[in-house]
Order: structure tokens, then sequence, then C-alpha cells
């Protein structure tokens, strides 16, 4: 990305007020008359919905500072970094410690050693009680010359010696415990972003199992930290997820979000928040505790939003959630009304969702669509899906956008491309290594259902199928996969005689 980039996204992430404080900090250091040059370039970039140089260039044509623009655009880049700093100052924790570790350093370096170690006294107690275990060790390093210097016996000097070197190893320890958590965390996050959200296979489930059989994720007191306990109710409530035991799940996505709530000084990020929330309602859809989902969607909804992150992934986390809890549900219209406002926020927030995300919105959209017999559109989102030949990521959505392309066409009675389809979809499970028995029966449907013009032999081939569906639910690991297409409604719908919203809605009634 170009630095002009850069200038142009920073300021179009800024908030208003941040855009207000901004201008009245650099107006103050204005002449009377005339507004400095940085400051009229920030308001001729913020107008532009597309950055173009040349616009800027005619613009200011008759003004000197345009022959050193770059130079201009880079001070520009900074002063606003200054002016974001000094506006979040209050409301960061680590940028009111390194200021107390700065006071202390520069009376030090004045030879006003008391008044050093009174300010060092105070950024001890900040740190003991934010957890700044990072800024703890620069000040031992403070702390330590300190009591050097203004020592007046030796049993002084050791007293203060033994208070500093137990502070700086209970840090030191701290952060190791927050570095093994943060690394288990990273590991499990890459298999849930290339694997999927759901375990199919006992090997699947081998690769989660190193991670959890981990001596740190088999009791939550050896999470020391507020970060180590909540990465350790993030992996225990996540894991329980993908392999499917959906109630401990819940169990301990409940004690995530009852701590982090106990916690509230601690949230520096409301996204931080939304995330628990959002994993709660994750499970309450698993396991069909509807009111309670709707309720801690609600909580979710009205959770205040400042900063573009929180902002970005409250949309996501609470437009994906409803969509699902749609197509879920059967109620595929619903799904189908929230297109405007996700489409409209996907644009918004383009660069802050992860691919991952658009994909199950992607997905869910096309379900939808497939649900409510609205074959067309749903060809329109499934190829959004088919058509990005970029990412590998959610192989198991992938995979299942393969098997639910198949069955737009035949309801399209695309006849043509179906020996394509089926090849394709073949090829790809193949490569992926995601042919498991519902696969395998699914591929068999493919194969000879287009085949078939007797309607008593279609009937007995669906009614076959059904039957082998009925036989997979029962298995622990297959059943995981009717959470992606409920296939067992669509061929009921198909031996019924009714559409499949009908089918799916009266499952959910029951």
């Amino acid at each position: 990305m170009k630095p002009s980039d850069d200038l142009f996204e920073l300021i179009k992430s800024l908030t208003k007020s941040e855009k207000r404080y901004f201008k009245i900090i650099t107006t103050k250091k204005d002449s009377a008359s005339q507004k400095n040059n940085y400051l009229k370039l920030f308001d001729e970039i913020e107008k532009q919905k597309i950055y173009d140089e040349k616009k800027i260039v005619a613009k200011f044509s008759d003004s000197s500072f345009v022959k050193h623009l770059p130079s201009e655009k880079n001070y520009l880049y900074t002063l606003i970094l200054k002016s974001l700093n000094l506006y979040h100052f209050t409301s960061s924790k680590g940028a009111s410690m390194d200021e107390l570790l700065h006071f202390t350093e520069i009376l030090y370096s004045k030879g006003l050693y008391n008044q050093s170690r009174k300010v060092a006294g105070k950024a001890r107690d900040v740190a003991l009680k934010e957890g700044l275990y990072y800024q703890m060790v620069g000040l031992s390093k403070l702390r330590l010359a300190l009591a050097v210097q203004l020592a007046v016996s030796s049993e002084q000097l050791k007293a203060e010696e033994e208070d500093i070197f137990f502070n700086l190893k209970s840090a030191v320890s701290n952060i190791a415990n927050e570095s093994k958590y943060m690394e288990l965390k990273g590991q499990f996050l890459f298999l849930i972003r290339r694997e999927g959200e759901l375990v199919r296979k006992p090997s699947e489930m081998q690769k989660f199992d190193l991670i959890i059989n981990n001596p740190l994720m088999n009791d939550e007191k050896k999470a020391l930290t507020y970060e180590s306990k909540n990465i350790f109710y993030f992996i225990r409530s996540v894991y329980h997820h993908v392999i499917g035991d959906f109630q401990k799940a819940y169990f301990f996505n409940k004690k995530a979000l009852e701590f982090i709530e106990s916690h509230p000084e601690k949230i520096t990020q409301q996204s931080d928040y939304t995330a628990k929330i959002n994993n709660i309602c994750e499970t309450c859809l698993r396991i069909k505790k509807y009111d309670e989902f709707r309720m801690y969607l609600d909580k979710l909804q009205d959770t205040p939003a400042a900063s573009t992150l929180d902002k970005s992934r409250k949309f996501y986390r609470y437009y994906e959630l409803l969509l699902r809890m749609y197509v879920q549900t059967g109620e595929f219209n619903k799904g189908i009304s929230l297109a405007p406002e996700i489409q409209e926020g996907m644009k918004l927030y383009e660069k802050h969702i992860h691919k991952s995300r658009v994909i199950s919105l992607h997905y869910h959209f096309a379900y939808a669509y497939f649900g409510s017999g609205d074959h067309k559109n749903a060809l329109v989102w499934i190829n959004k899906i088919l058509n990005d030949k970029t990412t590998d990521l959610r192989k198991d959505l992938l995979c299942f956008a393969r098997i639910l392309n198949f069955f737009i066409h035949f309801e399209l009675h695309n006849n043509l491309l179906f020996e394509h389809i089926l090849k394709s979809t073949r090829h790809f499970l193949y490569t992926k290594e995601k042919i498991y028995k519902l696969e395998s029966i699914v591929l068999d449907l493919l194969r000879k259902l287009p085949k078939l013009t007797n309607e008593s032999k279609t009937f007995d081939l669906l009614n076959d199928f059904k039957e082998e569906l009925s036989h997979l639910q029962k298995d622990p690991f297959e059943r995981l996969a009717f959470e992606y297409f409920d296939l067992l409604s669509w061929v009921e719908s198909k031996l019924e005689g009714k559409k499949f919203s009908e089918v799916a809605r009266s499952k959910i009634s029951k």
C-alpha cells in the first residue's frame, strides 16, 4: 500500500469526535488569519471518496506546498497519530503507565531522586493494579537505580531490592504464562480458520486434542493473569463446540462472559466483550435455546461501539448470527430481508471483516434463498464462493458450497451441467480430504439422481437416501454435518410434496 493510501485510510477511519479534536489542536497552532497547509490538505482528503492526488495537486496549484507534497503528507500523517494519542490517552492504562515511567526517568536524570521515587511508587501501584507486566520490567530497572542512590543503610537497600525483585519475578512469570496461552490460542485459531468449526472424524479431533491436552488447559488455576484466563475459557468453549459437545461449550461460554463482565475495567475494546456474547449466542443456536439466543443477541446489539474496529466486529457478529438463526429456523424470507443491510455494512467495513466471515455470510445467504425457493438468487450467492480461488479458509463451507451448488442446479433443471458439477465437486472434496460418510452418499445420489426419468424409481432412490441420512444422524461425527445443510428436510420435502421451508419450520415447532 502506498503512503498516500495509508494517509487516506487513516483519515477515513477517524470518528467525528476524533476529527473535531484534531482540528481543535491544529487550529491552536495556526495564525489567526490563515489555516496551515496540512489542515487544508486534511480537509481536501476528507472530502474524497477515493484518493486522487491529481485533484489535490490541481486544487492547490497556486500554493507553494504542493511542490513538496510528499513531506506535507508525511507530516500530516504523523500529526494525526499524535492527536489520536492525546485523544485516547486517558482511556489507555498502558499510556498512563508509560507517562509515569517517563516522568520517573526525567526526574532521575535531573538528580531529583526523592521526587523520582515518589512517581516510581505510583507507577508500581498502577502496574500491579492493572496487570501491566511488561512495563513493570522497565520500572524495576529504574527502581533499582533509585534504591542504590537513596538507600542510607544496607538493610534498607536489601529490603527495597527484595521488593523490586519480587515484583520483577512475578511480572516475568506472568508474561511467560500469557505468552504460552497466547501461543496455544494462535494454534487453535489457525486450525479453526483452516479446517472449519466442526470436527467430522477422529483424525481431525486429534489436532485439537494436542492443544486441549496441554497441561495449561486442564486447570484454570494455571492461568495466572486476566488475559490467560480469557484464553483458557475461549479455548475450552470453542474446543467443545468443534467436537459437537455443545452443552459443555455453553457452560464455558457462560463462564467466559461472566468473567469478563466481572472485570469491566479490563475491557480495552468493546469487540473483546462482543466476542464473548457472540460465542454464547453461537452455542444457544446449536442447542436451540432460541429465547436465550435472542436475549444475548439484544445485548450484543445494545453494546456501544466507538472505534471502527468495534463497529465492524459488532456489525458482522450481529448480522451473521441473526441470518443463521433465520436459516436454522426455516424463516428463510426473514434472512433474505437482511441482504440490503448486510451488503451495505460489508462495503463499509470490507477491510475489517475477515475472509472466513465473508464466506459464512455468502453461504448462509445462498442457503436462505435456496430454502425460500429462489434458486436463481441462491446461485448468485453461491457463485461468490465458488468463483473465489484465492482462499482455502473455512474448508467446511467451501465443500458444502459445492454440494449446495449441485442441489441449486438440480432445482433449476440445469441438466447439461450436472456431469461437470459432479466431477468438480468430487475432485474438490477429494483434494480437500473432505470425503466423509455423508459426502459419499451425497455424491452417490448426485451421480444417480439426474439420470432417472421414472418417477417411481426417483421416489425409491430418495427414500433410500432418507434412510441413510437418518442412520447417519445417529453417528456423533456425521450428525454435525447436518448443521451445514439440512438434507433430511430437503429429501422429506421431495417425498412429501412440500416446500423445503415448510418442512424445516415444522421440525423447529416440534
